[in-house]
């Protein structure tokens, strides 16, 4: 992974370490697929279920968080999703 941005504390909210990606596609509401920088592709969970409707399309610049925890199905889970005027996304 390799654009990041670090661990920050923001309101006494602290937020891990994001590495920046390119969002293939968004299925099965969980589940999306991630171009890294390297070129790699990751799948990663969503833990917004919502439509996402005008923030999900491909090509959308996405933030991606790493997890160490061996019961997660997916390791790598999409953090805030940006568009052209505001970033969305929830820390779960």
């Amino acid at each position: 992974m390799s654009r990041t941005l670090p661990v920050t504390v923001l309101q006494g909210l602290t937020w891990p370490e994001l590495t920046a990606g390119t969002l293939l596609r968004r299925y099965q509401r969980f589940v999306a697929d991630v171009k890294l920088e390297t070129g790699e592709i990751v799948t990663a969970h969503c833990p917004n279920t919502g439509s996402m409707q005008g923030c999900c399309e491909p090509g959308r610049t996405v933030y991606l968080s790493k997890h160490n925890n061996p019961n997660r199905k997916y390791r790598i889970t999409i953090f805030p999703v940006c568009s052209e005027k505001r970033s969305s996304g929830r820390l779960t």
